[in-house]
């Protein structure tokens, strides 16, 4: 019940963010489509009437083509970022969807957490460690059935006969019985047989072992790129600021 919902939760987180920066630059981006798009008419206007030198006209013509390039490319992925996101919606592929940004922020002491106590809730709460553990289980009691099959079998029977004929000395009567019956065949191959439970149980094991160390790799990458990502954010928001006034100073 827990392993199939993680897909579907990280595909409908997907689109999300990029919708949600849509939402907020689309108006700006727009906006700085337009205002290139006449810088660009307007150095190739100059061009034509030289009234610029041929490679300053070019160069200009060129750094404009690049960002209208990256934003058109931008743009269009936070378009297709939404019509995704109104496909998971079950909503209309043209439908506006409006995505509300998050109020809570993520504490920087995070990354201070220690590395066991993510290992610790990682492992109480992933379900491939369920799973396997569940598996190891299977294959114990898989292996206790085997091994009670070599066992001969025993059968007890007792029955009650009554008969209403005159000639007989008794007419009632009971009789009891007493079966043992082995498969010499299974007998012959006891060897084998004990051999494959072993097997079964040690691949369990080292399957569990092996999903268990997954689980700790994944923690340890999965911490290493959030504070990746905490430091790459960082970096672009003291970027954006010094853009920012850049812009208010021109």
């Amino acid at each position: 019940r827990r392993t199939p919902p993680e897909p579907v939760f990280a595909r409908q987180n997907e689109p999300v963010m990029p919708t949600l920066a849509l939402l907020r630059v689309e108006p700006e981006v727009v906006e700085t489509l337009r205002v290139a798009e006449a810088a660009l008419a307007e150095g190739r206007r100059l061009e034509q009437e030289k009234l610029r030198s041929p490679a300053e006209g070019l160069r200009l013509q060129k750094g404009l083509l690049e960002n209208i390039r990256q934003l058109e490319a931008i743009r269009q992925d936070m378009q297709a970022a939404r019509i995704e996101l109104a496909h998971l919606l079950s909503a209309p592929a043209e439908a506006q969807v409006v995505v509300r940004e998050p109020t809570f922020t993520l504490p920087p002491g995070m990354i201070d957490v220690p590395a066991a106590d993510l290992e610790t809730a990682a492992l109480a709460h992933n379900p491939d460690v369920a799973v396997a553990l569940y598996d190891a289980r299977i294959a114990q009691l898989d292996a206790r059935k085997a091994i009670l099959k070599l066992f001969p079998s025993v059968t007890f029977d007792y029955e009650l006969h009554h008969d209403t004929d005159n000639y007989m000395i008794n007419n009632s009567w009971n009789t009891a019985s007493a079966r043992i019956s082995f498969d010499l065949f299974r007998f012959a191959t006891l060897g084998r047989d004990l051999e494959s439970i072993e097997l079964t149980e040690q691949l369990a094991q080292r399957k569990q072992m092996a999903v268990l160390m997954a689980v700790v790799a994944q923690v340890h990458l999965a911490r290493l790129e959030y504070q990746t990502a905490v430091h790459a954010y960082g970096r672009a928001d003291d970027m954006a600021q010094v853009d920012g006034r850049l812009r208010d100073i021109a």
